[in-house]
């Protein structure tokens, strides 16, 4: 579903529902979010428009989880920081983004990932790689991609989204030099251990030359959502101006399906 976003008039619950993204979601079910929260920086504020998954959209999600009678939910995200033992950005960031809030409401649990467990799978022959281990022993997969382009990778959707859910040396060597296994390639193999998923992708900014702040953010309005990664990152990409074919990811991705 594609919805024209509207502050105040439920948006995500339109492109939720005309995707039926709840349909096969039981209210038992362990549910784990992934926003995209890619960078940032807790000494100095900085363009967010375009790069973070907007903090709206996630509340939308949580109230609808929450309606729908979902009662174990977490987000995670893994933010990338010069010291690898720095802790305090990733606070600093679920505190100004309104996480913390969503813990009080909505009885959520919020993560940094490197402070979690991660187990290493074999996403394909050949790729392997540490991913968070919340997510894959979650029931349900919420990935909350933002509507935007990717310096390397052409654009960053529902499959890129989820390379934030590896540890850092699985992510150093997704941009490995063997000829085969790119980071296309890779990319391309990222949703293959996920459990059943809804992506949902929001474009109320879209970035280009992206994916952050330094890359020029429009306002568009756009929410996608599809229970198919691949069908979501199809539609987002062709939004974005870019055909789908010249997204080797993407490509890729089709093929194996």
């Amino acid at each position: 579903s594609i919805v024209k976003y509207e502050k105040g008039s439920e948006s995500v619950r339109k492109a939720v529902e005309l995707a039926n993204g709840f349909e096969n979601l039981d209210p038992s079910a362990k549910v784990f979010i992934k926003p995209n929260l890619v960078y940032w920086n807790r000494h100095c504020d900085f363009p967010k428009w375009g790069m973070l998954t907007t903090s709206s959209v996630m509340e939308e999600i949580l109230i609808l989880l929450k309606e729908h009678g979902v009662k174990d939910i977490t987000i995670g995200e893994g933010i990338i920081t010069e010291d690898p033992k720095d802790r305090e950005t990733s606070k600093d960031a679920f505190e100004k983004l309104g996480y913390n809030l969503f813990k009080e409401r909505y009885g959520v649990k919020v993560y940094d990932i490197f402070e979690r467990l991660f187990e290493k799978v074999e996403l394909a022959e050949g790729v392997t790689a540490k991913m968070n281990s919340d997510m894959l022993h979650s029931d349900f997969l919420i990935d909350v991609p933002v509507l935007k382009t990717h310096a390397q990778c052409v654009v960053s959707l529902g499959l890129k989204n989820l390379k934030g859910l590896n540890n850092i040396p699985s992510r150093k060597k997704f941009h490995g030099d063997d000829p085969k296994y790119t980071l296309h390639y890779n990319v391309s193999k990222l949703a293959n251990k996920a459990p059943p998923s809804l992506t949902i992708i929001d474009g109320i900014y879209t970035l280009e030359r992206g994916p952050t702040f330094d890359g020029k953010a429009h306002r568009s309005d756009i929410i996608v959502a599809s229970t198919d990664i691949l069908s979501a990152d199809l539609v987002g990409s062709s939004l974005l101006g870019i055909d789908p074919i010249a997204v080797p990811h993407l490509v890729q991705a089709a093929k194996d399906r």
